[in-house]
């Protein structure tokens, strides 16, 4: 198959998302990643990643970020510092990300502009997550000294 022809079949299979027929997009987003088509490997990992079309896999959502960035894909850098970027599972998510943004953009396939840009996004979302967590320790540290329980956090917390 030509590139012409992937293109046609990706716009086709962009079509098919818009109108909620989530099962042929994936099937045809599978057929184009199978085919080396990056841009088709980046949706389809969305896919995965949300589980349209194709039963939810953080796992083959990864696979296909980490594919389609060894093709070049530029949305695929930051897809993948997202992602890794969990400062509750991993205390130096940001480091993590940052390593990441910066290879995409040492091996030209992103902009100095685009890593500050997914940079300022992923430093805006950690400084929320350390605000966060400095509010429930400050309210659990209340909590022992008076000897009330607080339970206005969110179920979330407890995960």
């Amino acid at each position: 198959m030509s590139n012409e022809e992937k293109e046609k079949l990706f716009k086709v299979a962009l079509q098919l998302s818009e109108k909620g027929d989530y099962e042929r997009h994936a099937g045809i987003l599978q057929d184009l990643s199978l085919s080396g088509y990056s841009p088709a490997m980046y949706y389809l990992a969305k896919c995965y990643h949300e589980g349209y079309g194709v039963p939810q896999s953080t796992k083959h959502a990864e696979y296909w970020i980490r594919v389609s960035l060894l093709h070049g894909e530029p949305n695929s850098v930051p897809a993948l510092a997202g992602l890794m970027y969990n400062p509750e599972k991993y205390p130096n998510s940001l480091e993590k990300t940052r390593k990441i943004i910066d290879w995409g953009v040492e091996k030209k396939i992103i902009t100095d502009r685009d890593r500050k840009a997914s940079m300022s996004i992923f430093e805006e979302a950690q400084g929320k997550y350390e605000q966060t967590q400095a509010k429930y320790e400050q309210k659990f540290r209340k909590t022992f000294r008076t000897g009330k329980v607080i339970f206005d956090f969110p179920a979330s917390a407890c995960v």
